[in-house]
C-alpha cells in the first residue's frame, strides 16, 4: 500500500506542476493581449484625432500656417493640442507635430501624433498626410 500512496503522491505533484507552468503561459499570454489591445485602441483615437485636425484646418484654410507653426495662442490649434494630450497616455511628452508642403494646387499637409504606451513605456506614434486644395 505505501508505494500506491507513493506514487499518488508523485503523481499528484506532477499534475499540479503541470497546472501551474499552464496558468503562467495563460497569465502571459493574456498580457501581451492587452497590450495589443492598448495600443490599437491608443491608434484608433490618434487616426480619429488626426481627422479631427484636418477637417479644421480644410474649413479654416486662412489661418493654416497658425497650425503648421503650431502657435500655442490660436484657439484652433490650442483646443486640439489639448485633445492630443488627454486623450492619448504620456502625449504631452512629445507634442503633435504638423507640417506641409506646397504642392500643385494645393497644400500637404503631414500630421503625427505620438504617445507612450503604458505597458512599455515606448514612444509609439501616428503618422498621416493629406492634401487641401
Amino acid at each position: 500500500m505505501n508505494k500506491k500512496n507513493g506514487f499518488l503522491l508523485i503523481e499528484s505533484l506532477v499534475a499540479i506542476i503541470v497546472f501551474s507552468i499552464s496558468i503562467v503561459s495563460i497569465i502571459g499570454f493574456q498580457n501581451s493581449v492587452l497590450q495589443l489591445t492598448a495600443d490599437t485602441y491608443n491608434r484608433t483615437i490618434a487616426n480619429s484625432l488626426a481627422e479631427s485636425i484636418t477637417g479644421q484646418i480644410n474649413i479654416d484654410k486662412a489661418n493654416i500656417i497658425k497650425y503648421i507653426n503650431t502657435d500655442k495662442t490660436y484657439v484652433g490649434y490650442n483646443n486640439w493640442e489639448k485633445l492630443v494630450t488627454t486623450s492619448l497616455p504620456k502625449a504631452n511628452m512629445n507634442l503633435p507635430i504638423i507640417s506641409a508642403d506646397i504642392i500643385p494646387g494645393g497644400t500637404k499637409i503631414n500630421i503625427t501624433i505620438f504617445w507612450m504606451n503604458p505597458f512599455d513605456n515606448v514612444v509609439s506614434s501616428y503618422v498621416t498626410s493629406t492634401v487641401i486644395f
